[in-house]
């Protein structure tokens, strides 16, 4: 079966206003019969064959096009865009990743690279470099996926994180499992003595909004904002237009 690339993006918001702050950008496969294939299905076959690189390269390439277009118009709007552990960690992909974001610095106040927990855990020192030295280029870092909250946060802040993402299910009524050493109403101010930002995800319903105020949550994403959207058929063909249709990073990977 062959599968066409998509991106899509989901809508970052600040709080009250729900004012639109950020896209996330979320890369989808597309199979021939019209069908949908999510990140967790074609992880389950692109990360074993070392494949992830390979999505991330055509995701960022996208990212840095998007970015582009968004600033002419809108330059308080940026992107988030994930990379994968896999990437990550690649020898041979990273620094090829590091040494272009090198070129397009011109970008460091609109695109924010995340990255999850586990990910960073196993990055190892070699790893944690690489992160500080994309830092150094003056690209904002986010952690999301995260599991714990029972975490060094001044390390973190160290390797160049400035934003962090935890599950609404979490912050609302899940502090005591994640490990976290204060409640959901200190949690906020706790990270921001270290110079972290909050972000909240997966909210999905009115009531859940009501709380993050409480809790004084500045910036949330999730359903209840807008599903996932395509981008759109016209931009993608703009972007094709202004830049060249395959990924900027010439990618070289052993067989």
């Amino acid at each position: 079966m062959r599968a066409s690339r998509r991106t899509a993006s989901i809508s970052i918001v600040s709080l009250p206003q729900r004012k639109l702050r950020f896209y996330e950008a979320l890369s989808r496969l597309r199979a021939e019969n019209g069908s949908v294939i999510m990140p967790a299905q074609y992880i389950k076959i692109a990360a074993p064959a070392g494949l992830m690189s390979v999505v991330d390269n055509l995701l960022l390439f996208r990212c840095v096009q998007i970015v582009r277009r968004l600033t002419q118009k809108h330059r308080d709007v940026g992107v988030f865009c994930n990379i994968s552990g896999d990437t990550l960690t690649d020898t041979e992909f990273f620094p090829q990743f590091l040494e272009y974001m090198q070129h397009n610095r011109d970008l460091a106040g609109q695109i924010v690279f995340e990255f999850g927990q586990d990910a960073v855990a196993k990055a190892g020192p070699k790893g944690e470099e690489n992160l500080a030295y994309l830092s150094s280029l003056g690209f904002a870092l986010s952690m999301d996926h995260m599991t714990t909250l029972g975490v060094d946060f001044v390390r973190l802040k160290r390797i160049g994180f400035r934003h962090l993402k935890v599950r609404a299910e979490t912050l609302v009524g899940g502090m005591g499992q994640a490990r976290a050493v204060v409640g959901p109403e200190d949690f906020k101010e706790l990270l921001e003595r270290q110079g972290l930002i909050l972000f909240v995800e997966r909210v999905e319903d009115e009531k859940t909004v009501v709380q993050l105020l409480d809790y004084g949550v500045d910036f949330a994403q999730g359903y209840l904002f807008g599903e996932p959207r395509a981008v759109r058929d016209e931009t993608v063909k703009a972007l094709e237009k202004a830049e060249p249709a395959a990924p900027i990073i010439p990618f070289r990977k052993s067989a």
